[in-house]
């Protein structure tokens, strides 16, 4: 009798490799043809919404709610990561043909890539990056064209408090980044603009801009309930959960957007 090499043959609990590969012939074949039926679903969206030629296509919450569910019922050896890295590839192909946007990335042409790593995994290889010289910068592209997003990092330390443009008539934090993963190129610590009114319901967490009284202590913020993002001297952007009950910062404090509360700790040191 003639010995088979392990995995040469199907047993009868094992399917042979040629039935495997079949199979997953047949699931990118249902993998795709979603992904047409899809495509035919946002082209009625677009007609419905009157949205082709105009506005804004984005909604944060709702993809938010969308990445909680995937992570919920997630399950097997495919790494959340890339789950996440497929969907939001998605998303932002959808997005895209609804209402046409760029996206400003503080950082862009930096040497070690990562603001780049962080832009194709948050939103594709599809949709255009634009280099923009700074936060500062990236903020007012997304005012003067509203259609764009910016997305600016939030690991550097600041020269100028570039949220100073942040508020009402400007720009506008829609969205925290990471989500939903810590290692990778979708980890770097960074914030989406948007120089658009975004027609959804509040997010869990608010921004707020402006200048304190006093130089700005870290641990009292954060045993209030502030995280402070970025600091120039008194010039302060924060953040904490949205609440009626939210003790006011100061008389020179304004809302500056807000965002989807994150699955992973996003809290700067």
């Amino acid at each position: 009798m003639t010995d088979t090499p392990a995995g040469d043959a199907p047993t009868a609990t094992a399917p042979s490799l040629a039935s495997l590969r079949v199979r997953i012939d047949e699931i990118d074949a249902e993998v795709h043809t979603l992904l047409i039926e899809r495509s035919t679903v946002i082209d009625a969206l677009i007609r419905a919404k009157g949205k082709a030629q105009g506005g804004s296509a984005f909604r944060p919450g709702r993809e938010a709610d969308i990445m909680r569910r995937l992570a919920a019922r997630h399950e097997g050896s495919l790494p959340i990561s890339s789950v996440e890295h497929l969907w939001r590839e998605i998303i932002g192909t959808f997005t895209n043909l609804q209402a046409p946007f760029r996206v400003h990335v503080a950082g862009l042409s930096a040497p070690d890539g990562a603001m780049r790593d962080l832009a194709r995994y948050q939103f594709g290889f599809d949709i255009e990056l634009v280099p923009a010289a700074d936060a500062e910068a990236a903020a007012a592209a997304v005012v003067a064209e509203p259609r764009d997003l910016a997305l600016v990092p939030l690991d550097a330390e600041p020269s100028t408090a570039w949220w100073r443009a942040l508020g009402p008539g400007g720009a506008r934090i829609i969205a925290r980044l990471p989500f939903l993963v810590t290692t990778g190129p979708g980890a770097r610590p960074a914030l989406v603009l948007s120089g658009a009114e975004i027609d959804e319901a509040p997010t869990e967490i608010e921004c707020l801009a402006g200048t304190l009284d006093a130089a700005p202590d870290r641990a009292a913020l954060s045993a209030a309930g502030v995280e402070l993002m970025a600091a120039v001297g008194n010039d302060v952007l924060v953040a904490r959960r949205r609440s009626p009950a939210a003790a006011p910062l100061g008389s020179h404090m304004r809302a500056a957007g807000g965002y989807a509360a994150p699955l992973v700790s996003t809290a700067t040191p």
